[in-house]
């Protein structure tokens, strides 16, 4: 099942120097968010133990924000 883009979604890439921004945006999410962007219940820490760069500094993620 795909739902269709938000109105004024953005799919752009999430470069090293955002990814503290990223943590907290996830952090902010509510329950039911949390479980679709995890696919299951995931607690703060979970969140907060995620690595805190990309796998390699020069390689990027492609989030929906």
């Amino acid at each position: 099942m795909h739902e269709p883009l938000i109105s004024g979604g953005v799919v752009r890439r999430l470069w090293a120097g955002e990814t503290e921004l990223y943590r907290q945006h996830l952090l902010r999410l509510d329950a039911g968010s949390r479980r679709n962007r995890f696919g299951g219940a995931v607690s703060d820490e979970f969140i907060e133990a995620m690595p805190s760069r990309p796998r390699s500094e020069t390689r990027s993620s492609t989030v929906f924000l």
